[in-house]
Order: structure tokens, then sequence, then C-alpha cells
């Protein structure tokens, strides 16, 4: 991404204002100690004075041409602001295309400004800002496992449909977040709007029914040093495995048959007549013993569900991983490793995380179509709220070195495209 998180923070544009004002005193210093500079400094301040009033000039009269040229209306305006998480941009970008294709006129402008909608439209002059219509910076943007698109970061769209609007949406990248703001004289355009803008991002996100991977970056803040923590997603190529080519027990199987895979063929009858849906599995188990590779042989096997997988540093943004595959239901959430976070509360030192955890696998709603499955080399370090409470783990699967009968189908399997 080519967005520098400096220039975006409003406190370093106002420093760059303010510090401006500072000009004149500045060069009366430098005329005391060097008279002769005198006529140059005089000059040079002037220029920047009036530099700083041009800009302000040709903002206002920018702001009066879109008012009165373009909307048409200068009062009674409304404003609504929504934020959305940063990985939804592209999402809710391609949703207010798909909005503006269906109007009848629209105009769209490029800014770079990291003030609001209604601050830019009321005036509020408190930032060394042109707000002339300029190209923003470009952000780059994976869609899919192959294919990147760049999108502007700031996009201001003029609607002339019936009441006169704006839609502006930017990405914050020194706040993480995405901004939707849409300015209106119309009272009831925004809560239809925004309501069949969320419908429509959910059905038709980028992510829904592809495996994803969380990412978790610890972000240096540029005041007082304060940290934040950036979840990204990316997309994870899988390779689809073959129900031959997967070697388990019969009784792994009829596990992952029941729990899994009549889970989401059945998910309205079973919803239909059961008075929660609340299913976690506990993979656990020697390392090497296929645990990994049986969660890659059931996303290849269930269509049109997203696979959301976290492991390490990301296992700590529970709350966000668990929204996601909310979101993009039915999903599955696969949480690897997770003695590293989640283990027992004497030994934890992410207790609230844990705690975190335990009210996502209890579920806030009742019916959601949404499986977590947990892997663990260390069964006996998981916190035993987490594996010994049914209510959150359904069942607790060990995955057992193979047995010779195991052995020979395997060796079997591996050598029969050479005989």
């Amino acid at each position: 991404m080519n967005i520098n998180a400096l220039d975006n923070n409003p406190k370093w544009i106002n420093f760059r204002y303010y510090g401006s004002f500072l000009y004149f005193p500045v060069a009366f210093i430098l005329y005391l100690a060097f008279p002769y500079l005198g006529p140059i400094l005089l000059g040079f301040s002037i220029v920047a004075f009036i530099q700083i009033i041009s800009r302000r000039l040709k903002a206002a009269n920018f702001i009066d041409n879109i008012l009165s040229t373009e909307l048409g209306f200068a009062s009674e305006r409304l404003f609504y602001l929504e934020n959305f998480p940063d990985y939804q941009f592209v999402d809710i970008h391609n949703s207010v295309k798909k909005y503006l294709s269906s109007t009848k006129t629209f105009k769209k402008n490029n800014i770079s400004n990291p003030e609001s909608l209604n601050d830019i439209l009321n005036h509020r002059f408190h930032s060394e800002l042109n707000r002339t219509p300029q190209e923003s910076d470009n952000i780059s943007w994976k869609v899919s496992e192959d294919e990147d698109i760049y999108l502007k970061v700031d996009n201001l769209w003029i609607v002339k449909d019936n009441y006169p609007k704006i839609i502006r949406l930017r990405y914050d990248s020194y706040n993480n977040n995405t901004i939707l703001e849409v300015s209106t004289t119309d009272s009831n355009f925004y809560e239809s709007f925004i309501k069949d803008l969320k419908k429509d991002i959910i059905e038709n996100s980028i992510y829904r029914g592809k495996v994803l991977s969380i990412t978790s970056q610890v972000i240096e803040g540029i005041d007082y040093g304060e940290k934040s923590s950036k979840v990204g997603i990316q997309f994870q190529k899988i390779n689809r495995i073959k129900s031959q080519d997967i070697i388990l027990s019969d009784k792994i199987k009829n596990i992952l048959d029941f729990n899994v895979f009549e889970f989401f063929h059945n998910h309205e009858i079973l919803s239909n007549n059961l008075p929660t849906l609340n299913r976690g599995l506990l993979f656990y188990g020697p390392p090497g013993t296929g645990k990994s590779f049986t969660s890659q042989y059931l996303f290849g096997r269930l269509k049109n569900v997203t696979i959301i997988v976290a492991s390490g540093q990301s296992l700590t943004q529970i709350n966000t991983i668990s929204s996601i595959g909310r979101t993009l239901q039915p999903s599955i959430i696969l949480l690897e490793d997770v003695d590293l976070v989640f283990s027992s509360r004497e030994l934890n030192n992410f207790n609230s995380t844990l705690g975190d955890l335990m009210n996502q696998l209890d579920g806030y709603a009742k019916k959601e179509h949404m499986l977590f499955i947990l892997t663990t080399n260390h069964i006996e370090r998981v916190e035993k709220a987490i594996k010994d409470r049914p209510g959150r783990i359904s069942q607790c699967v060990y995955f057992d070195l193979p047995n010779l009968d195991l052995r020979i189908k395997y060796l079997k399997n591996e050598i029969k495209n050479y005989l």
C-alpha cells in the first residue's frame, strides 16, 4: 500500500498549517541578527502569507461551486458517517458502485483530504488543505489468490438523482478503518441506502466462499510510542484432497461426517429442530498425525463455505476473527496450535483473550451457521473451561499414530501411481 501514515495524520497536517504562521516572527528574528537580509525575508514572508490566504479562498470557492452548481442546495443538509473495518474497503466500494450504476446521473471527484465531509462542506478550515479536486493516492488490494486491483484511497461521488446527494468513501490508514460519509437533503435516503449496502456487502463479499488466512501486525503509533494491532486478510491456496487420499480411522471419519458434513448439509433442518447449534471440535494428538491435513480435506469437500485460518499472534484477534466468520456464514474458523495462546489460565499471559474465545464459543446467536475447529499438540495445556465444556467443544478428536492397517493403506495410496 503506497500510503504514508504520517501524511494522513490530521495532527501532522495541523502542525504544518499553524507552523506556517511562524514565518513572520522567524523572519523578524533573522532580520535582527542579519539586517542586510531584511528585504529578502520580508518578501519571503509576504509570499508565504499570500499562499495561505490563496489556499483558503480557492477551497472556499470550490465548496461554493459544488453547492451551487452541482448540488443546487446550501441549507438543510444532513450528514451521516459510518465506520467499517478496513478489510471491507473493496466490498463497500463495489456496493457503492453498484448503487451508482442504478442512478440517473453522478459525477466522481477524487480528493485527498483527512477531514470529514461535514467539515469540508461547512468551510471548517482548521488545517492546511487544498480542497480542489485532485487525484488521491492509489491503494493495491488483493481480490483473489492471483488478482490485484487498484482503488483510490479517497472517493467522492456527486449524485443528482431526485434529491442531490454526496457519497464519500475513504480508506483511513492512520486509524485502520474504512469511512463512509453521505450528505443529502432526503432524510429517508440514508436509512434505506445503508441497509441495502450492508446486505450487498455480506452477500457479495470478495472473501465469501474462499480460504482466508488472518494476519495480525503490531503498529507503532506516531504519538507517544502508542501501539495498536492491525488485522489483515490474505487469500490462501489449498490443495483439494480427494476422499481416497485421506487415510483416517473409521472412527474419525464418522465423527467428521456427523459433526462437520451433516452440520453444513442439513443446517436448515437442524436449526428448525434443535434449540442450539453451537458446534466446536478440538483436534489433538502428537505432531504429524494428520490434524492439519484433515482440515485441508474438509476445506476441499465443503463448497460455498468460507474458511478462516488463524495461528500464532493472530489468535489474539479472536473477536475480529469471529466477526468475520459471522459476516461470511456459512463458515469454519480454524484456530491452530491453540495451546500457545489459550493455555490454562494459571499459566496464561492472555487471560482477556482467553475470555474472548470462551464467549465466542458460547455463541451470541444460538443458531449460527459457523463451526470452530481448534488444533493442538498438547491438549494438557489447553484451558479446561474450553476442552471440558460440552457447550463450547462438541467433541475432542484424538489423532493417534497410525496402526499397521492404516500404514499399509497409506503406503499403497502413495505408490499406486507408480505401479
